[in-house]
């Protein structure tokens, strides 16, 4: 029942069906379904080729996953109508006069006078003279009003995990973990741990939520979008002092939440060798180890990435020996790239 029929990850599984061809439609049903499950009002909004939802905040009714009031309806109720009449139900005593206006156009059988319909379409003009006047006197008293502002309840003293997590990331991060060298010979490198990182590579440090840090890229963009024309703007660097030179054989340690994403990482100079992204559901997961070769003394490693979409880096790890990775799911790895363009295709235009 979740299957979109496009062939990629939405086939079956409840947890994939944000991505692939249902992304509009299945966010905002399980974000509805979440909104539910912790108590939190909420309700369902449609807009032309998109599906939306609402949820209410302390401050009022907000749209999430959608776009604004205007270009919602609900059957045929427009968002505006919607967000207008909550706001003036917050004055109780002036919405009975609304109420009142509204049951004289009801008993003279007039047509309703929605502020927006279906599509976003501002309509003033239709409907009877009582059910108009009900609209704009829902404007004044909404206009009028103080701002709603409830008060939450103050938060259970008892300690508990999500207390303890927002203490845990209040407090600035510590300095990244240094690389270590194990008995065994590997080396593991701390994703924040870089030595350096290109100007434009949007790349930073955040606490982990268990313990210690991990590198957060955003990829590599372009001025005029993706795909990306010039990927060392993405470049980090990381510097390592093997005790041995020999043959290695790399892994990464990611977790990623979007489909087709890349990791490239040169030895020294060497060519680029492509590190083996897929789509992780948000799950760490370690990637398939490539052979790289480093020398005696110490080596710098260059990551670059040609895709434009957030991936997080607990570790990367270099092996002396190949360990035994199992391989991802065949429809979650990425759709092969378009060989990048030579910046001789190119001529300069003066204007």
């Amino acid at each position: 029942m979740f299957n979109n029929g496009t062939g990629g990850v939405c086939e079956g599984h409840f947890s994939d069906i944000p991505v692939g061809g249902d992304v509009c439609g299945g966010r905002a049903f399980w974000g509805r379904f979440a909104c539910k499950g912790f108590g939190r009002p909420t309700w369902g909004a449609t807009e032309h080729a998109h599906a939306a939802m609402s949820a209410w905040t302390p401050t009022g009714w907000t749209v999430l996953l959608g776009a604004p009031w205007p270009d919602c309806w609900w059957g045929d109720v427009g968002g505006l109508q919607f967000v207008l009449e909550t706001q003036a139900r917050e004055n109780r005593s002036e919405y009975q006069k609304i109420l009142r206006t509204e049951w004289v156009g009801l008993a003279k059988d007039e047509d309703p006078a929605p502020y927006a319909g279906g599509g976003g379409a501002r309509i003033y003009a239709k409907g009877g003279l009582w059910s108009a006047l009900s609209v704009y006197m829902q404007k004044i008293v909404a206009n009028e009003s103080e701002p709603m502002n409830r008060t939450l309840p103050a938060p259970n003293p008892a300690a508990n995990k999500i207390d303890a997590a927002l203490a845990y990331h209040a407090e600035p991060p510590a300095p990244p973990a240094p690389i270590t060298t194990g008995a065994d010979g590997t080396i593991m490198i701390p994703g924040g741990s870089f030595a350096s990182k290109n100007h434009s590579a949007p790349v930073s440090v955040i606490k982990s939520f268990t313990e210690g840090t991990q590198m957060l890229s955003n990829g590599c963009t372009s001025s005029v979008g993706p795909p990306c024309f010039d990927p060392p703007s993405s470049s980090v660097t990381y510097e390592v002092t093997p005790k041995a030179a020999g043959t290695y054989y790399l892994t990464a340690n990611f977790s990623s939440w979007h489909m087709d994403q890349d990791l490239f990482v040169s030895v020294n100079g060497a060519k680029e060798v492509e590190v083996g992204m897929f789509y992780t559901l948000g799950s760490w997961n370690e990637s398939q180890p490539v052979e790289v070769a480093l020398t005696a003394g110490k080596n710098t490693l260059v990551f670059t990435r040609t895709t434009g979409r957030d991936v997080m880096y607990k570790s990367f790890l270099l092996y002396q020996k190949k360990p035994a990775v199992s391989p991802p799911p065949g429809n979650f790895t990425p759709t092969p790239a378009p060989p990048m363009p030579n910046a001789n295709q190119y001529i300069e235009v003066r204007l």
